[in-house]
Order: C-alpha cells, then sequence, then structure tokens
C-alpha cells in the first residue's frame, strides 16, 4: 500500500495521505511518496491541487499542519484540532511551519502559539488567521467547491488543502 495516492478529475489532481491506522502521520516513507506524488502532480496540466488525508485525520502529528499551510486555501472542519507540538519534545516546527506560521499570524504570534503548545479548533484557527474556511459539513465537498471556483477563474495554478479532523 502507498502511503500516498493522486488521483485526477475535471482538473483537479488530489493527493491523499494514505496511512490512516497512523491519523497520517508523516514518516521518510511518506515524504518519499510525497515527493514522488508532487513531482507527478507538477508533470499534468491541472491547475489546482488539493491534498487531504484518507481516514479521520489529514495528518495528527508532525509536519501535518507544516504542509497544511504551504496552501494557498486551508479548509478545515469547525471541530478540527491544529496545534504545534513540537515544544513539547524540545523542537522548534520543522517544514517550513514557523516561516508559514509567521507568514498567517505574524511573528509575536506565531511564537506565541508555538510556545503554548496550545490546539484550537478549526473555528478559532480561522478567527486566528491560521486556517482560510471552516465547515461543519463535508469538508471535501466545500474543498473541491472552492476548487470549481479557483478553475473558473484565470489562474495559472493554485492549491487546497482539507483537512478531516486534526492538523498538529
Amino acid at each position: 500500500m502507498s502511503t500516498v495516492l493522486v488521483e485526477r478529475k475535471d482538473g483537479i489532481s488530489s493527493i491523499y495521505l494514505n496511512r490512516p491506522e497512523k491519523y497520517n502521520a508523516i514518516n521518510l516513507e511518506m515524504l518519499v511518496d510525497l515527493y514522488q506524488a508532487i513531482e507527478q502532480v507538477e508533470a499534468n496540466e491541472d491547475r489546482v491541487v488539493i491534498i487531504s488525508g484518507k481516514g479521520a485525520a489529514f495528518s495528527a502529528v508532525g509536519l501535518g499542519l507544516s504542509l497544511a499551510l504551504t496552501a494557498d486555501y486551508v479548509v478545515a472542519q469547525s471541530d478540527a484540532k491544529l496545534g504545534v507540538l513540537f515544544m513539547g519534545i524540545g523542537l522548534a516546527p520543522d517544514g517550513g511551519g514557523h516561516f508559514f506560521l509567521s507568514e498567517r499570524l505574524g511573528v509575536h504570534k506565531a511564537k506565541q502559539f508555538t510556545w503554548s503548545l496550545e490546539q484550537v479548533t478549526g473555528k478559532e484557527a480561522q478567527k486566528m488567521g491560521l486556517i482560510d474556511m471552516v465547515t461543519s459539513g463535508d469538508v471535501w465537498e466545500d474543498a473541491t467547491e472552492q476548487a470549481q471556483r479557483l478553475l473558473a477563474a484565470p489562474i495559472k495554478q493554485s492549491s487546497c488543502i482539507i483537512n478531516r479532523s486534526e492538523l498538529n
């Protein structure tokens, strides 16, 4: 079983993290598979990419939030849990997380959020400016609708990330 799956439909490439039994926690194998999936998507003509997780979570630990924050739009369920928990094990955010947190929250608030070890819900994360869209319905459906709006616009390329449950 591949740890990353790729599907294409109607001008949208979908990349799925596929370790649902581990809440899609990113390990070395998944990083290699993700890199190959991104190369595959870059080679096609699709203009929008949705990155999601199979199962109950987008990615429950580690790089998940860092990966999500690389997107132009982050879509999450209203009760999703988001956090930067690296400080709990004595590490700084990896995967560019510190950069993307600063871009979205500002340096001061990014530091506070990182150091607090706090987890916030999707609703709270949207109020903070951490994510863009919150849904209490089907997150995949809402992300796909956003992707279709982007396809209708005169854009060259964009991306959406969706979340089933938790981004840590």
